[in-house]
């Protein structure tokens, strides 16, 4: 049996500053955009040059990891005179993702906790990152463990406490944090659950293409804007959301809603900011993949979580 995880109170301040793994983690995921994108020896030197400068400038425990990213990548982006390095790779994840699709349902038809098998097939889907250390290296990886990784269920599980808070809630709104490219298929299952409830769900997709993260198009590709009823857009270039600068519909929709429920680690490290505690409840949905985020969170490196914090 697991242990019980509590439901952290609204009180409780999650931190997520930058890390000395993620040094390396960055460099790596750097130099893997720039092979990526195929920028050759010579924009590998100028880039990594680059990225080392940001990082002696930017380097410092008062800074979030997902803003000395943002920019680095930005840098990255800019040299390479790239827009969507992750393009092709983003279309590999939604076709190996709609290709596993019917064993999804299959899971999800068969599973007698239907809304922990939508969480867990979510999760699984966050596993379709790369270029940072520990994860798959490409879609196929997944496909080839699927069932496995299924079979590994949420290690922390507050979506029976989900349930019973939506259905307390007269007219629930949930404000869905997509993550990234090919995961989004798998979010289905959860939005599905969430309707069942008689929540409206409304998807929050990136504006502009960063990393694998999903666009209105990944989305759209996915058969995904089909299932919410709406969307809204981030405005920015950023790892995860740059609550700064959201703009007046985004922003009022998160002091709206019932619930807002964030996938993958980017997004929750944005959000563990203190800006990012204005907004309650909130639901992290995610592989805790390296050791600063699972520290943090308190769990363990490769645990699935469903953390809810109301």
């Amino acid at each position: 049996m697991l242990p019980v995880f509590p439901v952290l109170p609204a009180s409780e301040v999650l931190s997520m500053k930058i890390h000395p793994q993620c040094v390396p983690c960055l460099l790596g995921r750097i130099l893997y955009e720039i092979r990526l994108a195929g920028g050759g020896k010579e924009a590998e030197y100028r880039i990594m040059k680059k990225a080392l400068e940001i990082l002696n400038e930017k380097y410092s425990y008062e800074r979030s990891s997902v803003e000395v990213a943002t920019e680095v990548h930005r840098e990255t982006y800019k040299i390479l005179g790239e827009e969507d390095p992750y393009r092709e790779m983003k279309r590999r994840s939604t076709k190996i993702a709609k290709e596993l699709l019917p064993l999804a349902e299959m899971l999800h038809k068969e599973a007698e906790d239907k809304l922990t098998s939508a969480g867990t097939l979510a999760v699984v889907g966050n596993l379709l990152d790369y270029g940072i250390m520990d994860a798959i290296t490409g879609p196929e990886v997944l496909k080839e463990n699927f069932l496995n990784y299924y079979r590994q269920g949420l290690d922390v599980n507050h979506l029976k406490e989900v349930k019973n808070f939506l259905l307390r809630t007269e007219s629930p709104r949930v404000l869905y944090f997509t993550d990234n490219a090919g995961e989004v298929v798998f979010d289905r299952f959860m939005i599905g659950e969430l309707k069942k409830m008689g929540a409206e769900v409304y998807l929050v997709l990136k504006g502009v293409p960063i990393l694998t993260d999903a666009t209105v198009e990944d989305a759209e590709d996915a058969g995904l804007l089909q299932m919410a009823d709406g969307y809204y857009t981030t405005p920015s270039f950023y790892v995860g959301v740059e609550l700064k600068k959201m703009d007046k519909k985004l922003k009022r929709a998160m002091e709206e809603a019932t619930l807002i429920i964030y996938k993958g680690m980017a997004n929750y490290e944005a959000v563990s900011e203190p800006e990012g505690g204005s907004y309650m409840p909130r639901l992290f949905l995610m592989r805790a993949k390296c050791d600063p985020v699972a520290s943090s969170l308190g769990v363990k490196k490769g645990q699935n979580v469903a953390l809810l914090q109301i």
